[in-house]
């Protein structure tokens, strides 16, 4: 993932939206929370087997660039159940210019 970009991040997931109840999606560097997307929120949409995270430039800017980000989808179920998936890790990039554009 780069800094200062507006990615869209799409997980597949076996569990379609008619029994997600909520959930959220965790970015964490250094042993530190750095970001929360809670789904329901207009950014994060569940689909027919996929989540679906839109990040802002703000966002992304929250990251330190070449230090390893860790993400982890947690969902509950209408039937009750909690789930999580494993650790997700994905190198951050830096940019030239720091800032939004």
């Amino acid at each position: 993932m780069t800094r200062g970009t507006t990615p869209t991040l799409i997980f597949d997931t076996p569990y379609k939206k008619d029994i997600v109840e909520g959930g959220y999606i965790t970015f964490q560097q250094e042993g530190k929370v750095v970001l929360d997307k809670s789904v329901g929120e207009e950014t994060v949409s569940v689909e027919d087997n996929m989540i679906s995270v839109q990040l802002s430039q703000q966002e992304t800017l929250l990251f330190t660039e070449y230090d390893e980000l860790r993400m982890q989808i947690r969902l509950n179920l209408k039937s009750g159940k909690r789930v999580a998936s494993n650790t997700i890790f994905v190198p951050v990039f830096g940019v030239l210019r720091e800032g939004e554009i």
